[in-house]
């Protein structure tokens, strides 16, 4: 893996994250 491929993953995650939050597949604060 690239070095900047880290900080790629790190972001995609994050967004990833953020869209199950959005679509309610997890509950905000649990």
């Amino acid at each position: 893996m690239k070095k900047i491929q880290r900080t790629q993953t790190r972001d995609h995650i994050t967004q990833m994250l953020r869209y199950e939050i959005l679509s309610g597949n997890i509950k905000a604060g649990e």
